[in-house]
Formats: C-alpha cells, structure tokens, sequence
C-alpha cells in the first residue's frame, strides 16, 4: 500500500463496498472476501473480528463487475485486512485470488459507543 492511500474508516451502521471485476467462460455466480482484524490468520474466527462482503453479478454473464457489501454491525475496532478474492461460477467451481499486496479498512467505533444514546446538554423549564 502507497504511503499516499489513506486507510479508509468505518463506524457502525456503516456499509463497506469493494467491487471486483470477474471473467469467467460459464458465467460468474458469486463473490466473497473477509477483513480480518490485525493479528487474525483464520477466516473462521469470532464474527466480531471479521467483516464478511459479498455479491453476485445483476445478471448471469461471463465478464462482471460485482460490488460486495458489508454493514459494519457489531465488528470490533481496529485495522482489518483483505488478502483474498473467492469466486464461483455457475457450476460452484471455486477460484481463489490471493490479493498482492492487502486491502485495508479500519473501524473506529465500538458496538458499545452507539448503545450509550445521546448525552443531555441541557433541559429547559415547562412552558
């Protein structure tokens, strides 16, 4: 990653898109990735601790773009990382891209600092 890219934040409630443009001779189907928090190796760890996006194209074709999605629910804050691309094509055949150099995303708020509702600055008097 270029020192100039920025890190791009998320908070909760939030939608994560990334889109990905596929080829493939029997049509592609579906497209997923996971972020994993820093410091995680496995796609099957804790919920809390990756961001699931997926897509499939608006129609059946063999060339697509496809825009996976995400909403940021209940992720803990961190930098997450993307190092793979998983596609399927109209058969269920699987295709595996591993990304050259990480995606990044980081998540800035906790599920707990939207739960605490607003603060009350002030309260007037009956009118």
């Amino acid at each position: 990653m270029s020192e100039q890219q920025q890190v791009p934040e998320y908070r909760q409630g939030d939608t994560v898109s990334l889109t990905v443009e596929l080829r493939d001779d029997k049509g592609v189907y579906h497209v997923r990735t996971a972020a994993l928090i820093e410091g995680e190796t496995s796609a099957n760890t804790h919920p809390d601790r990756k961001v699931d996006l997926s897509g499939w194209p608006e129609e059946s074709t063999t060339h697509a773009k496809v825009t996976l999605t995400a909403t940021i629910e209940q992720q803990e804050p961190g930098l997450y990382f993307c190092y793979a691309i998983v596609a399927t094509n109209e058969y269920q055949a699987l295709t595996r891209h591993e990304l050259e150099a990480p995606l990044q995303l980081r998540i800035v708020e906790h599920p707990d600092d939207v739960r605490e509702g607003p603060e009350v600055l002030s309260v007037g008097t009956f009118q």
